[in-house]
């Protein structure tokens, strides 16, 4: 399933990027969803599947010549994270624990790869304006998941709450979902 589902996505990417894009978007929250079989012995995310699907449709795409590269021009910024990422990488190589650090490494290098990612799919106030409908339908889901959460620990039902009492809705610790929760609210208003 997981491969028949990844050559979907692949083909839909590879024909729609930018529509890729907006749900690699609306998935970045969704963070402790598992999509990676059992027996890989990896856990992916569904924003770090679809990163690399898109990723992989956008190769495809300047293989034969149907992806302006020139769309990607180099800024300071991006050299300062591509250093970053690269130093990452060399001091986990330098860690004492090499498989913590490489992991770490590597979750950092799929932030690196979605900053690219935006900047080469969001260039104008449209692409913005046809970004946030996305985001905003991501925080409802989780809003109402975590207020369910709630009522369900109210009720003294099974909550599937990391910690007793505490939301977490999609995300890992309760913290990140208030984190998450602030930033969009501070978006709206």
């Amino acid at each position: 399933n997981f491969i028949f589902f990844s050559l979907i996505i692949f083909l839909c990417a590879l024909y729609r990027p930018g529509w890729a894009f907006l749900i690699l978007i609306g998935m970045l929250p969704y963070e402790i969803i598992n999509l990676a079989p059992a027996n890989f012995g990896i856990t992916i995310r569904p924003y770090q599947w679809l990163l690399v699907l898109i990723l992989m449709a956008l190769v495809v795409r300047f293989i034969f010549q149907r992806f302006p590269i020139q769309k990607l021009v180099p800024n300071y910024w991006d050299v300062l994270l591509i250093v970053f990422g690269i130093s990452s990488l060399f001091s986990a190589l330098a860690s004492t624990d090499r498989s913590a650090s490489l992991k770490l490494s590597i979750i950092l290098f799929s932030f690196i790869l979605l900053y690219f990612l935006s900047r080469l799919f969001v260039r104008s106030l449209d692409d913005v304006l046809m970004v946030l409908p996305f985001l905003f339908s991501s925080f409802l889901v989780i809003a109402c998941y975590a207020i369910l959460q709630n009522i369900l620990f109210a009720h003294g039902l099974e909550s599937w709450e990391v910690m007793v009492g505490r939301p977490n809705a999609t995300f890992a610790e309760a913290d990140w979902l208030g984190g998450y929760l602030a930033i969009i609210l501070t978006a709206i208003s």
